[in-house]
C-alpha cells in the first residue's frame, strides 16, 4: 500500500485529497491496515459479495441476499432500518452479525463516508 501511495502521490497527487480515492476490498487484514495507514482520507469499502458470501455461511436462506444488497443500496435512514428488518425476519441474530463483523459505513451506501461507486459525470 505504502508503494501504491507514492505511485499515486507522483502521478494523481490530487487522488489524496479527502474522500477522492475509494478503496474496496475483501476485508483481509493486511489490507485493512494498510489502506487505514497509508490513505487515511480515503473511504475503505467492503466487497458486498465477499460480505454476502460469509453472511450466507452462518444463515442459509435464499432471500438473504437481495435482503443484504437492499440494506447496502439503502440511501436514508427509515431505508436502512427496514431492511435490516427483512434480514431480521430470516434469523433473529443475522442483524447482530452483520452489524458485528462489518460496520455499515464500509459497506452501507446510507453511512458511507465517500463515494462508493464512480460516476463519471462528477468528474466533468
Amino acid at each position: 500500500m505504502q508503494l501504491l501511495r507514492e505511485i499515486v502521490e507522483q502521478y494523481a497527487p490530487a487522488l489524496l485529497a479527502p474522500q477522492k480515492l475509494t478503496f474496496v476490498s475483501d476485508r483481509q487484514k493486511g489490507l485493512l491496515e494498510g489502506v487505514e495507514l497509508s490513505f487515511p482520507n480515503s473511504p475503505h469499502g467492503y466487497c458486498m459479495r465477499h460480505l454476502y458470501e460469509n453472511m450466507y455461511k452462518e444463515f442459509k436462506h435464499p432471500m438473504l441476499k437481495a435482503f443484504l444488497f437492499k440494506v447496502a443500496r439503502a440511501i436514508t435512514e427509515e431505508e436502512f432500518n427496514n431492511a435490516l428488518a427483512d434480514i431480521n425476519s430470516i434469523h433473529p441474530g443475522a442483524v447482530d452479525w452483520l452489524l458485528k463483523h462489518a460496520e455499515p459505513k464500509h459497506w452501507a451506501e446510507f453511512y458511507f463516508p465517500g463515494r462508493r461507486y464512480y460516476n463519471s459525470e462528477s468528474y466533468n
